[in-house]
């Protein structure tokens, strides 16, 4: 689509294009940091008047707070009657600007106010919201906002509770018209339409100037400004912007001491922007006025630049049509020496340079007709000596094809014996590493054997000095023996002792009868003694006969391992080395076959190795046979083609002789 435009207009679209984005950017760029400077000092400067405004508000409620410190410390130190109380509070109330009537309420259900109100016999002053609100404190608290209905005037009261050695006495507070409060919220402006307003802590508007006390913001525009009455009764300062009745407004609110309540300050957010939106508005005019004389510049430049172009594309039509005769000199005439200045003269240098070309062409055509028709007739002598050489080639390629068949022969007869001589090898080679793992087996056999036969040995030993050990120690049982013999004797002697003091006792008679039982009890152990002598003898006699048998067969194990387990390894030690031998044998009988067939596969190889370089030089040689005779076909159809080539060159230098004539020189 844009290559189809002209020039002056592409150069139009592309320099316009970058400036309006570029001055767009800045534009753009210097609005928007414009508007965020100003939303940064209008959210300061909203902040700081409602911050100082509040401390104003606060100054009126923090004098009506003190006329309650003072009245709740005179009466936290003295008692006073009820005639007192009214008197007191009347001066209280004309010290203070706003103040409507001063009270207390005591817990023996006493009342008393400055404007002389008495009660009614069953008035509890303990039940009232008002009460049990500073009760619930010991600081000073505020009521919730009423209507008086003589004055239909806002009232709050702001109470505190009288303690007298941390025990309650009652409450004292002064009642305040808002009247004040609602001037000085009245009184505030931002802007041309902002305004300030005042809400209670349940979102009652005390000040408004369109909304009624009995409107609340939680239940405006059925809930929506919910949110924003939260935001405002959070007890912090906010400055965000909302919605009020389709208009988006700053708001800034903060609130007001002890009250619990907020002020609020408004503005239309397009009344606060009207300055930058003015200043944007001014910004598109400007843009548009500057982008609009930039385009007449680019485009009288842009004129002026392709007038000499516009030029050069005539006489480029004249000599594409042939027409070389016309004067270039007096159309570029009046071009400046700049970059198309210098394409212009060098536009006239060529169609000189033509004119020229086209003269010696002419004369070179004539020339090439002549040498077109002598290059013919020598293609033609040429076509016909190659084919001739042809014939003669194909009957040697014919021969040196039944050479190497005769070859190819020999060489297959050559790789049978080649193969059958590698498997001959490979058995070899296998049956040599076979005699290896013999050999190593047989080894290994030989010197588990010897290791056995020294194992043998060594238990044959051990087990002969341990035999000798235990018969030395079972010579204890021949002491056993004789002790046992020992001891029965003295149990022979201590049995006859013991009768002959029986007897002795007996002779005695009363006086002995003590002796004659212990004599009878000597008696009775000498002959356990007896008897338990007796049987150990018979077990030392069966352990006796238990050794000689332990011994004489542990003589005949030692012998049979001596004279027939030793010679046994003797045997098997022979006949491992003599296994080892032959394995040796068989390994030296196995490499040596290895060794000669290695030795004839090589010469096969040799042979094999001739036999395929005399049938390689035979392919080589037909090869060459071949490219020889595809070399004299080639020529001979090269000739073909020049002589062909020619004849069409003829005819190219004939059509070349027409074309210049069409030129006008």
């Amino acid at each position: 689509m844009i290559n189809q435009l002209k020039l002056k207009t592409k150069m139009l679209i592309m320099l316009m294009i970058p400036m309006f984005l570029i001055i767009s950017a800045i534009n753009l760029y210097s609005y928007w940091g414009s508007r965020s400077n100003l939303d940064k000092q209008i959210r300061e400067t909203a902040t700081y008047m409602t911050s100082s405004n509040v401390e104003k508000i606060n100054i009126f409620f923090i004098d009506k707070e003190a006329i309650v410190n003072t009245a709740g410390h005179t009466l936290n130190g003295k008692d006073m009657t009820t005639e007192e109380l009214i008197t007191f509070f009347k001066s209280l109330k004309t010290s203070g600007e706003g103040v409507v009537n001063v009270f207390a309420g005591f817990e023996d259900k006493r009342y008393a106010e400055s404007n002389g109100w008495v009660p009614p016999a069953d008035y509890d002053p303990r039940t009232r919201s008002w009460y049990q609100k500073a009760m619930s404190s010991n600081d000073v608290t505020y009521s919730d906002v009423y209507e008086d209905q003589g004055t239909k005037q806002l009232i709050v009261s702001v109470v505190k509770k009288i303690e007298r050695n941390g025990k309650p006495l009652g409450v004292v507070g002064v009642d305040i018209d808002l009247e004040d409060l609602k001037n000085m919220a009245g009184a505030i402006k931002i802007g041309k339409t902002g305004y300030a307003y005042v809400i209670d802590s349940k979102g009652n508007f005390i000040s408004h100037p369109s909304l009624k006390p009995s409107d609340n913001i939680f239940a405006i525009e059925n809930g929506a400004r919910k949110a924003v009455g939260e935001a405002f009764l959070s007890g912090q300062p906010v400055v965000q912007t909302f919605k009020f009745d389709g208009v988006e407004k700053y708001y800034s609110s903060s609130p007001i001491g002890k009250t619990g309540w907020a002020l609020v300050i408004s503005s239309p957010v397009s009344e606060l922007f009207e300055g930058i939106t003015n200043l944007g508005q001014v910004t598109i005019v400007t843009t548009i006025l500057g982008l609009l004389m930039l385009a007449l510049v680019i485009f009288l430049l842009a004129n002026r630049l392709t007038r000499p172009i516009v030029k050069l594309s005539q006489i480029a039509d004249k000599v594409a049509q042939g027409d070389l005769s016309l004067n270039t000199g007096e159309l570029l005439k009046g071009i400046a020496n700049d970059e198309i200045g210098h394409l212009a003269h060098s536009f006239q240098a060529m169609t000189n340079s033509l004119i020229k070309m086209i003269g010696e062409l002419a004369t070179s055509s004539h020339e090439l007709n002549a040498a077109s028709q002598q290059l013919n007739a020598t293609a033609q002598t040429a076509s016909a000596s190659m084919q001739e050489v042809s014939a003669s080639i194909e009957e040697i390629a014919s021969g040196m094809e039944t050479v190497s068949a005769s070859t190819e022969e020999i060489n297959a007869s050559g790789e049978e014996m080649t193969a059958f001589l590698n498997q001959l090898n490979v058995k070899a080679e296998e049956g040599s590493n076979q005699a290896r793992e013999i050999e190593d087996r047989a080894d290994d056999l030989g010197r588990q054997t010897d290791q056995a036969r020294e194992k043998a040995k060594k238990l044959s030993q051990d087990i002969q000095q341990r035999v000798v050990q235990a018969i030395a120690k079972a010579k204890i049982v021949n002491e056993i023996s004789q002790l046992a013999d020992s001891i029965s004797g003295i149990a022979e002697q201590t049995n006859l002792l013991a009768l002959n003091a029986a007897i002795e006792a007996a002779r005695a008679g009363e006086q002995g009868r003590g002796f004659t039982v212990v004599a009878e009890e000597v008696r009775k152990l000498a002959a356990e003694s007896a008897n338990t002598v007796f049987n150990i003898q018979e077990m030392t006699k069966q352990v006796q006969e238990s050794i000689k048998d332990l011994v004489s067969n542990t003589e005949e194990l030692l012998k049979y391992i001596t004279e027939n387990v030793s010679a046994d390894y003797e045997t098997f030690v022979d006949v491992g080395r003599q296994y080892s031998d032959d394995a040796g044998k068989f390994l030296t009988l196995t490499q040596e076959s290895h060794q000669m067939s290695s030795q004839v596969l090589k010469a096969v190889g040799e042979v094999n190795q001739a036999i395929e370089s005399v049938a390689a030089t035979i392919d080589q040689s037909t090869i060459s046979i071949q490219e020889i005779n595809q070399t004299a076909e080639h020529t001979s159809g090269v000739a073909t083609e020049v002589s062909e080539a020619s004849v069409r060159l003829a005819v190219i230098a004939d059509n070349l002789s027409h074309l210049v004539a069409a030129f006008k020189l």
